[in-house]
């Protein structure tokens, strides 16, 4: 079984890697598709508009596509990818399209919400946005939350210094809506709470506010428990 893994995130690096590696490990061959190495090319060239550098990476995954015949297609995101080359992929290939989409809710409304019709399934990590992709008449919509490797946070070690860093009773990671902040602000008095993302600076958890969100092994690092 073949399958065309789109992805690019340089931040989630890591993640990147790991679903990749779990589909080989099931039995699938998977052909990568890294359209941000197609960026990083033409924007060191700096001839190009970003609507002409979309457009290209756009013309060479209907190229990978056309080669590598999959019979699945997974998109981490995708937001580099206009809605309609994924209906493309799905007229060229008759593969199944799956999309695997992090940044929920606050991308539904201008990017995610036009491109999950083209998908046979698209899954979202945030359980209350299913509910506004079944209210937009998708039915594909599903939840899939994060998850981790076990082999990858029992090797991690942490320095005094991660310690000292991360240490803490509770972990979050992510940007402020209402709705975390009302949350995480019954907690904070009561629990030795760090926070990382954006959008915390002047709310009621900003005395938990430790800086930018956290990505690759430094994720792992603040959610992984200190030994007593």
């Amino acid at each position: 079984m073949k399958i065309l893994y789109v992805t690019g995130y340089s931040r989630m690096a890591l993640f990147n890697k790991l679903f990749s590696r779990t589909l080989s490990e099931i039995g699938s061959e998977v052909i990568e598709f890294d359209w941000n190495s197609v960026y990083k090319i033409y924007k060191t060239i700096r001839i190009f508009s970003d609507k002409k550098i979309k457009k290209r990476v756009d013309e060479l995954l209907i190229k990978k596509a056309k080669f590598v015949k999959p019979n699945f297609v997974f998109v981490l995101k995708g937001e580099p990818i206009y809605p309609e080359t994924i209906g493309r992929l799905k007229e060229i290939t008759g593969a199944e399209l799956f999309n695997r989409f992090g940044d929920d809710p606050w991308e539904f409304p201008s990017f995610s919400s036009k491109t999950a019709k083209y998908y046979d399934y698209f899954f979202t990590y945030d359980s209350y946005s299913v509910k506004l992709y079944k209210a937009a008449g998708y039915e594909n919509a599903d939840y899939l939350p994060y998850g981790y490797d076990p082999e990858i946070v029992s090797n991690l070690k942490l320095s005094k210094r991660d310690e000292e860093k991360f240490g803490c009773d509770i972990s979050f990671i992510g940007s402020h809506y209402p709705k975390r902040e009302e949350f995480l602000s019954k907690i904070k008095n009561k629990y030795n709470l760090k926070i990382w993302g954006r959008g915390w600076k002047g709310t009621s958890c900003e005395d938990a506010y430790q800086g930018n969100a956290l990505y690759g092994t430094d994720t792992l690092k603040a959610t992984k428990p200190l030994k007593n």
